[in-house]
């Protein structure tokens, strides 16, 4: 197993939580590389996280920083692997 982190977090899986401040505080963050957590479940089934509603305004975003996305599999890729002690 892979152990992986992110380095961006939308705070979108929370009940109340508004797109228009889940892009104000993934977008500046928006780089090469960067792992960006996001969900697409709320995890009872109650709500609608607000990253399905700022999804399309991100994936703008990256598309005009010439970013692409990629899976985390593409991501790492190649990458050295470090194994877990023991």
């Amino acid at each position: 197993m892979t152990i992986v982190g992110w380095s961006v977090r939308g705070f979108d899986g929370m009940p109340g939580a508004q797109p228009e401040r889940v892009v104000d505080r993934i977008e500046p963050r928006l780089r090469d590389g960067a792992i960006v957590m996001l969900h697409d479940a709320a995890e009872r089934d109650d709500f609608e996280p607000a990253a399905v509603e700022a999804l399309p305004r991100l994936l703008q975003a990256i598309d005009e920083r010439g970013l692409e996305t990629v899976s985390v599999e593409e991501l790492l890729d190649g990458e050295e692997q470090v194994p877990a002690p023991g």
